[in-house]
């Protein structure tokens, strides 16, 4: 089955709009942000630990919806994003979003384009009545979770790695080659887009996703796989 799987910010999102990066800032808290991040990545925290470090600060500092539906509203789609995933449905690919994002932000962002989708894998945010966060539930697609996910996907629908593109933009998304699926990696944030044994292909900056199109028919037209 030929799919093509997103990563969702810097991806479907513009460049430099990464929702968890501007929530650290709303909690005048990028200290801590950056702290963590530096003891999961030298191995002193393991991802569930660092999840949960991240989930509590966020409560303690008092998190809301309302808080994030102001930087939700400073957030820009791609454009041509809505022709961009209409065309590949009309193809007949399968589309998905595989995201270390935020359920709440990417389901407001996307609203009723969310029809485009097979599936949607990303962080669940909990709210109580009062719109406070209570809860981070974590769901695996992050980091080695997004190879994790797309190996389970192509078990699922008996796909092969040849059908599997998958296009982001991140460090959090260096395990996906693993899989065996094409790569592909538009407008990098703080990864080599020319190491091949993470990507594949890259488009080094574009603004419209519908500049991938040509790049992810042509990548199926050379694996010659039946439609």
């Amino acid at each position: 089955m030929k799919t093509v799987i997103f990563d969702f910010d810097g991806t479907l999102t513009k460049k430099n709009n990464e929702i968890w990066r501007n929530i650290w800032a709303e909690l005048d808290a990028l200290d801590i942000d950056d702290f963590l991040y530096n003891q999961y990545e030298q191995g002193i925290l393991n991802y569930e630990t660092w999840c949960k470090e991240i989930e509590k600060v966020f409560i303690d500092k008092k998190l809301t919806k309302n808080m994030l539906d102001k930087l939700i509203n400073k957030i820009e789609m791609m454009d041509g994003y809505e022709e961009t995933l209409k065309y590949f449905k009309d193809k007949g690919y399968m589309l998905c979003i595989v995201s270390g994002g935020i359920d709440y932000v990417i389901y407001s962002l996307l609203k009723d384009n969310v029809k485009y989708f097979k599936d949607i894998k990303c962080c669940m945010f909990s709210f109580d009545e009062q719109g406070k966060l209570n809860g981070i539930t974590q769901t695996d697609s992050d980091e080695e979770g997004k190879a994790r996910y797309i190996l389970k996907y192509m078990k699922e629908t008996n796909s092969k790695p040849e059908e599997i593109i998958f296009v982001g933009n991140g460090h959090n998304d260096r395990y996906v080659s693993k899989t065996g699926c094409h790569t592909i990696c538009i407008n990098p944030n703080n990864t080599n887009h020319n190491d091949k044994n993470i990507w594949h292909y890259y488009i080094y900056q574009t603004y419209n996703l519908k500049n991938i199109i040509k790049l992810v028919d042509n990548i199926y037209a050379s694996t010659k796989l039946k439609k």
